[in-house]
């Protein structure tokens, strides 16, 4: 066979062919370079100004680190300032929802003791009687959330 016909011919089953090891190629050495002894490198001489006391430049390094903490200390009571507020707040919109929750329970408790029919009763006692339709006026009101009234309504007959 040649070597074509044995590249793409037919192989029968679910196994694949071996294939043949390539062999690994031999890493190339790199020539590592020749170490040299180091020579004492000179000393190097410090300028006496450098090593010298500088008064002005210690002045403005202290100015600077403490307006660096005046302002950090600053920043962290505002900090508690307005946790501490957060706080209240909180606290106070506990309580507000605990008074009107109250409020809502005494206004219901109010509602079930009033007797509306004992009131009627007393009323007609007492010479009142119900509105009938000639009784009744109607007007046209402004949509408005309130009405001022500057004169009296007047009376029409429907």
């Amino acid at each position: 066979m040649s070597d074509r016909q044995a590249r793409y011919q037919y192989i029968y089953g679910s196994a694949a062919r071996v294939l043949e090891e390539v062999p690994a190629e031999q890493p190339v050495k790199k020539r590592q370079p020749e170490t040299t002894k180091r020579t004492a490198q000179p000393k190097v001489k410090h300028n006496p100004k450098v090593l010298e006391f500088n008064g002005r430049f210690t002045a403005v390094l202290a100015l600077s680190i403490m307006a660096v903490v005046v302002f950090c200390v600053t920043y962290l009571y505002g900090q508690s300032l307005i946790g501490s507020q957060m706080n209240q707040i909180a606290r106070k919109q506990t309580t507000l929802a605990t008074l009107r929750s109250e409020n809502q329970s005494l206004e219901a408790n109010l509602e079930k003791k009033i007797d509306y029919d004992a009131i009627k009763e007393q009323a007609v006692e007492l010479g009142m009687q119900a509105p009938t339709e000639q009784n009744t006026i109607y007007y046209e009101g402004t949509p408005s959330d309130y009405v001022r009234q500057y004169a009296e309504i007047p009376i029409t007959q429907n």
